[in-house]
């Protein structure tokens, strides 16, 4: 899932892998 918040939610590693 790719979205505008992508950089604010990558702040979180543990969401950036999982949505990655």
């Amino acid at each position: 899932m790719r979205f505008r918040g992508w950089t604010n939610f990558c702040v979180t590693k543990v969401m950036c892998i999982i949505y990655k």
